[in-house]
């Protein structure tokens, strides 16, 4: 027996009715880019239209939703997903899909569990009704999806790995940007649309010049220190052989003391200065490529 729903539909036009139950598209859908607020209005119409029995009003804003909910311009949130869920289970009442029904409302169940049909949408006892408590009951098992490297799927709203086995989704597409690359309503069996070419990852400019440059500064100061070491050696050398043969006055040899300790200190300095620069040669270089 058909419910009092669908009696009182069947009281408009012949060709409104036929419209709602197979899906013809109508004047009025939404344009793109929608928001969540545009298509949260166009499911308020299309609840308003089933409450007051118009079946060309609902129609119009199902097929409206639809359009907006595939032009969305950000990630839908959990609750606009759940009222997306009970349009469509009101589209498979009429139909007398129940199951799909069903289905329909353990998606929105899931996305807004504390939600409650008001009575006149569907009064206690009504078959409506009974569709929804009985969806409370359902399970809602997940399935692991394979998600390309650089995407994010989101599902009703939230980033997931998996998707719903047995109930139909909204599913989102994203890269690191806000706005989807698609956005669907699709039943457990539909596959998931086409991911596209994965995202280019854009490398930050990495030139390391700084470091280079710094090398080669101190490099220049290691070979001057290096140098010194050597004159300085070569003086203490020179004097260490007029010292042996009598040459070298007494006045000159604190002389010899300074030329030994410079060769030292700068040989000391020339060792430091040269794993510096070498360091900093590496950093750059590491940097850079």
């Amino acid at each position: 027996m058909l419910s009092p729903h669908t009696l009182r539909f069947s009281r408009c036009s012949a060709a409104a009715l036929l419209a709602a139950l197979a899906g013809a598209p109508l004047p009025g859908l939404a344009a793109c880019p929608a928001t969540p607020e545009s298509l949260s209005a166009e499911l308020e119409l299309a609840t308003e239209a089933f409450i007051g029995m118009d079946a060309a009003a609902f129609a119009e804003a199902r097929e409206s939703a639809r359009a907006s909910l595939a032009c969305m311009d950000r990630r839908a949130p959990p609750a606009l997903a759940g009222a997306y869920h009970r349009m469509e289970a009101l589209d498979a009442y009429l139909t007398r899909n129940f199951d799909g029904t069903r289905a329909a409302f353990r998606a929105a169940l899931t996305s807004a569990p504390d939600y409650a049909l008001p009575p006149e949408l569907a009064p206690e006892g009504n078959r409506l009704s009974t569709l929804y408590e009985e969806a409370r009951t359902l399970s809602d098992p997940e399935v692991a999806v394979a998600i390309p490297e650089g995407f994010t799927l989101v599902v009703d709203g939230s980033e997931k790995s998996e998707r719903p086995e047995s109930r139909p989704a909204i599913y989102q597409g994203f890269t690191t940007e806000t706005t989807p690359l698609w956005t669907d309503w699709l039943k457990p069996e539909a596959p998931l649309p086409d991911w596209g070419p994965p995202p280019t990852v854009e490398r930050p400019e990495r030139s390391g010049g700084g470091l280079l440059w710094s090398a080669a500064g101190v490099a220049v100061v290691s070979g001057g220190l290096w140098t010194g070491a050597l004159i300085n050696r070569g003086k203490a050398l020179d004097y260490g052989d007029q010292i042996s043969n009598d040459a070298l006055d007494a006045s000159e040899s604190g002389a010899v003391d300074t030329a030994v300790q410079r060769a030292r200190w700068m040989g000391y300095a020339a060792q430091a200065t040269t794993g510096a620069a070498a360091g900093l040669g590496v950093a750059g270089v590491v940097v850079r490529w």
